[in-house]
């Protein structure tokens, strides 16, 4: 566990700046950057989410989960966040 005395990320409330699209068959954990507005938390997507691109992973803030399924989320929505760094 690479010496990680917490493994769990912290949680936070942050809005979502695009509309997150689900995929049918498996939840998603979508990169994202962070900035604020106010005391608001704002998540951008990082691009295409395709699991070769690991330069937005690098510059990635957060993940944000989205379900299988479904209608997905909606720009301007509230959802929680797995903070990986905050900017």
């Amino acid at each position: 566990m690479q010496g990680f005395a917490q493994l769990q990320r912290p949680l936070l409330p942050v809005r979502l700046a695009y509309d997150a699209k689900p995929t049918a068959e498996r939840t998603e954990y979508q990169r994202v950057t962070l900035h604020r507005e106010g005391r608001e938390l704002v998540a951008e997507t990082t691009g295409s989410q395709s699991s070769s691109r690991l330069m937005s992973l690098a510059g990635a803030h957060a993940l944000v989960r989205v379900p299988a399924g479904g209608q997905g989320l909606k720009a301007g929505s509230i959802v929680d966040a797995m903070i990986l760094s905050l900017p």
